[in-house]
């Protein structure tokens, strides 16, 4: 049984805080969206990193509501899992459109790495918004490039994000290592890393079981690009 507590007072804090992240988040896009009028033209490139963060906000808004949503679904199971037999090709162009805001805002390569034809029984949905979670992550470690890399592995779909920045800094493996054992650490204020999503995206996983065979996640430095990786694994 996971150790991270799923109470009713817990999901209605965290339920009240994401909807007044909300409310401001709508009254900024509101005031950003009329600046082009009133900014100088010599002010374009400002403008243009505040509409950068702007989207990384609402990213990060939006990912917090899908996990409440995915986390209260999981307090009451059984849990909606709509596992279908798809192209991995499907995977891969979702994961592609859902961050190419971002990727263009940063000047960021995305090469994705997908064997051609290979078919795979797994919620879309879920393993979608995992893979496009840690492209978005990825994007705050990498210099100018990241792989996106599906293959068979142990008759295991192995699913890698990987980067060529200088790698997970220690805290967030740590706290990979806390969400992705069940346990919730806190917030750690000097690195600012909680492990909630990662703990998010492990649940999103293990979810998908064949046998005794669960889906897993692993976090470590080095890989393709020798900077992060980011291992997702499915059975």
């Amino acid at each position: 049984m996971d150790a991270y507590p799923c109470t009713p007072l817990l999901l209605r804090f965290l339920a009240m805080a994401a909807r007044d992240m909300e409310r401001s988040i709508g009254m900024f896009d509101d005031g950003l969206n009329s600046l082009p009028a009133i900014v100088p033209g010599k002010d374009a490139a400002a403008f243009a990193q505040m509409r950068h963060s702007l989207l990384q906000t609402r990213r990060s808004n939006d990912r917090l509501l899908d996990g409440l949503a995915q986390y209260e679904r999981a307090a009451r199971p059984p849990y909606p899992l709509a596992p279908r037999l798809i192209a991995l090709q499907e995977l891969t162009e979702q994961v592609v459109a859902d961050t190419a805001l971002l990727r263009a805002a940063r000047g960021i390569t995305l090469e994705v790495d997908a064997p051609p034809g290979l078919y795979w029984t797994l919620d879309i949905k879920l393993v979608g918004e995992v893979l496009s979670d840690a492209v978005h992550n990825a994007l705050d470690h990498t210099r100018d490039k990241i792989g996106l890399r599906l293959a068979l592995s142990d008759q295991q779909l192995e699913m890698r994000v990987e980067d060529n920045g200088p790698g997970f800094p220690q805290a967030l493996l740590d706290a990979g290592q806390g969400a992705m054992s069940g346990n919730f650490r806190g917030v750690d204020f000097a690195s600012t890393s909680t492990g909630l999503g990662l703990y998010f995206s492990r649940m999103a996983l293990s979810m998908h079981a064949r046998e005794a065979l669960r889906g897993s996640l692993q976090l470590s430095n080095g890989g393709s690009y020798g900077g992060a990786c980011f291992v997702a694994r499915l059975p």
